[in-house]
């Protein structure tokens, strides 16, 4: 058999040496807390939020990916601060009429699909609706016709999307229900269907028919976005067991059913997906972010050139405070930064449509194999500012190892808890326990002859 090398005899001769030392207390507490960082992974964030640092870390990860992040599918109409400010009045609930404006001039510029990114309640939207009942829409009635009779128009020779958001009815326990929302009270998207449509029967008899493609085209998805803003939205079961699409998931069915069909699939199974995101420089003012103003400007043209057969969805960006205050409306942190709950639902819609989609591995125990590892390591080392390298090269190669599972196999792993957690007990165990003397560990070093001395 071939020798030893004297470095590796070293290291199993040091560890040997320091796990005969360690009581069956050590190991039963190291034990204890990679069970406890496991188990409460989902729920320590909801006391030390490391989401930040998670979601930097995941943007960074698929940002090394060999597939382009730059939005293809979609492009996005914004109502600027400069919009609302001067040509609205600052006015919320928005003013719907201007959306009808928008809405037209998409139509103009032969856009393929149209999404809207607004809450758009009824006077009061806790309080159920019908189809008809238009007296709901309260001062705002005139301007919510011209509207919703712009969309049935438009429907007539594309896509559109319209928004709602879910609530938990508090008096029939905590399943979800739709929000009661304008376009319920002009028969569009009143029930949802078991292949993902909608039923919009349309109100003829109140003036807002729908025709035949109309009735196809119009579909509707939730606004609410998840707790953990790297997951896909997916299909969320309402009071009467059928499930509805998120805004994101509507629109890329709209566009290829077939890449919604992997979300269904994945949902059915309790599948968790996470999107990556394009950053926030991939963003380029006038090529796919859109202010309103330009879009009803004066160059047709070439607005038509850079919107036709695209989807297109229309969301906020104003200040909330006093001009100059920064703070602006719907603004999320996300991997990609702190962004707008439209550019939100646009990340999601592309990471659909262009297949960017990884699951989380959903059993433990790569991380457990992991973690277990990197226990037995900081165990072989007494030296607390050994262990503190250690610790540090544990995340470096944590990154390493899921990098490669992530590219290799589309698999996205979080140990970082627990690795984290073993660190940490390891130093306390140190600071605490009773120093001793470790064995005398016998020189390894070869001799002139080869012949190891004792």
């Amino acid at each position: 058999m071939g020798k030893t090398s004297p470095a590796r005899g070293t290291l199993y001769q040091r560890a040997r040496a320091y796990f005969s030392i360690k009581g069956l207390r050590y190991w039963l507490t190291a034990a204890l807390i990679l069970l406890a960082s496991v188990l409460l992974t989902s729920w320590i964030p909801n006391i030390v939020d490391f989401s930040p640092i998670k979601y930097a870390l995941f943007q960074k990860l698929t940002q090394f990916a060999p597939r382009s992040t730059k939005p293809r599918y979609t492009r996005l109409i914004y109502i600027d601060d400069d919009v609302h400010r001067k040509e609205l009045g600052d006015r919320i609930p928005l003013r719907r009429d201007y959306l009808a404006r928008i809405v037209q001039a998409l139509d103009a510029d032969d856009v393929r699909l149209i999404a809207l990114d607004f809450r758009l309640p009824t006077v009061d939207p806790a309080k159920p609706t019908n189809p008809g009942d238009l007296a709901a829409i309260g001062a705002y009635r005139t301007e919510t016709d011209v509207l919703m009779r712009e969309i049935a128009r438009v429907a007539q020779n594309r896509k559109i999307v319209l928004p709602f958001m879910l609530y938990v009815d508090e008096k029939n326990g905590t399943v979800p229900v739709a929000y009661r929302v304008i376009q319920q009270v002009y028969g569009m998207c009143v029930a949802p269907l078991k292949d993902g449509g909608w039923s919009n029967p349309g109100e003829p008899q109140q003036g807002f028919p729908l025709s035949g493609d109309a009735k196809t085209n119009i579909s509707c998805g939730y606004i609410n976005l998840p707790g953990d803003l790297r997951q896909v939205p997916p299909p969320t079961a309402v009071r009467d067991g059928i499930p509805i699409d998120s805004l994101s998931l509507a629109i890329a069915r709209a566009i290829d059913p077939e890449d919604a069909a992997e979300i269904d699939m994945a949902n059915r199974a309790n599948r968790t997906l996470f999107a990556s995101y394009f950053s926030q420089d991939r963003l380029i003012p006038g090529a796919t972010v859109i202010t309103s103003k330009q879009l009803l400007g004066a160059d047709q043209p070439a607005m038509k050139k850079l919107l036709a057969h695209q989807a297109v969805i229309v969301g906020g960006h104003w200040e909330t405070g006093l001009p100059g205050s920064g703070e602006f409306v719907d603004m999320i942190l996300t991997p990609a930064g702190k962004i707008s709950g439209a550019l939100v639902h646009q990340n999601f819609a592309e990471a659909i449509l262009d297949d960017r989609l990884y699951s989380p591995l959903a059993n433990w125990f790569l991380e457990i194999l992991f973690a277990l590892g990197s226990a037995f390591v900081f165990a072989a080392f007494s030296n607390i500012w050994t262990k503190l390298g250690i610790i540090c090269a544990a995340v470096a190669a944590l990154l390493l190892y899921e990098w490669a599972v992530f590219f290799l196999f589309g698999i996205f792993i979080d140990a970082f808890l627990p690795v984290l957690g073993l660190g940490l007990h390891s130093i306390v165990e140190r600071l605490f326990e009773p120093r001793h003397e470790l064995p005398t560990v016998p020189d390894l070093s070869p001799n002139e002859s080869g012949v190891k001395a004792v």
